[in-house]
């Protein structure tokens, strides 16, 4: 950028925090790196450049470099895949209707909450260390992601994010809409999006909260029944949502 009299200045780069980069498909955090130059378009001095925030936030479980782990693109491209693999290309299923199977808990890492899955989902590795869990129903409809981090992020914005992140994934965005609103004890903020892909009609469903020990996101997607409704998805993601609880502790 330049200074007020027009001379060049170099400002190191900083990064959004990690647990954010696969869920808005960048890294970089353009907004704080060039906050000065910014700001002084107005008259009046300008601020110092900030303090760079580098890739690695600091120590913990969910602020690793995503170099690690093959790149931001990459991990963003690999929770894509979890949705055009196992949202578009589903199979059969003969177990009992997953609104009525009882949840299976699973533990958060960086921040001690619990949420659980319906039993007969199939967990997958997670694409990248801030993902805690990755789950989806066997019959390929349905999707889950858990994130978190110890550290609180601004979570403004989800649905622009997610938008951005999804034009990563070859999708098409039909429709979004963004709301804040209180469960849990917690504010959350929640991004739900219809995206057509070449195979068909996807609802995601985002919702991220700062806890006071850190913050959580969790992305539901699912594909439409056959009648070509999204409410049984609906419905479902509400039931693993209303499982959700902070605890005392962690694992």
């Amino acid at each position: 950028t330049f200074d007020a009299q027009w001379r060049p200045v170099v400002h190191q780069l900083s990064y959004k925090n990690p647990l954010w980069w696969p869920l808005a498909g960048d890294a970089t955090d353009l907004r704080y790196t060039l906050r000065p130059f910014l700001e002084g378009l107005d008259p009046g001095p300008r601020a110092a450049p900030p303090l760079p925030r580098p890739a690695r936030w600091g120590p913990g479980p969910g602020r690793s470099v995503v170099a690690a782990v093959g790149g931001v693109l990459g991990a963003s491209v690999m929770i894509g895949s979890i949705v055009l693999v196992g949202l578009l290309m589903g199979v059969p299923l003969r177990e009992r209707p997953l609104l009525e199977q009882p949840l299976v808990p699973h533990s958060g890492l960086a921040v001690p909450y619990r949420i659980g899955f319906p039993e007969s989902f199939r967990t997958s590795p997670p694409p990248t260390p801030s993902i805690e869990h990755a789950a989806r129903s066997a019959d390929g409809r349905f999707m889950v992601v858990v994130a978190a981090d110890s550290v609180a992020i601004d979570i403004g914005g989800l649905a622009a994010s997610r938008v951005a992140a999804l034009r990563q994934e070859s999708g098409v965005v039909e429709s979004s809409v963004e709301r804040g609103f209180t469960s849990h004890g917690l504010d959350w903020q929640e991004a739900r999006l219809v995206a057509r892909y070449r195979q068909g009609l996807v609802h995601e469903l985002t919702r991220a909260a700062n806890t006071g020990l850190g913050v959580v996101a969790i992305r539901f997607a699912w594909r439409p029944d056959r009648a070509g409704s999204f409410a049984a998805g609906d419905s479902l993601a509400e039931r693993i949502f209303a499982s959700f609880a902070l605890q005392s502790g962690g694992r």
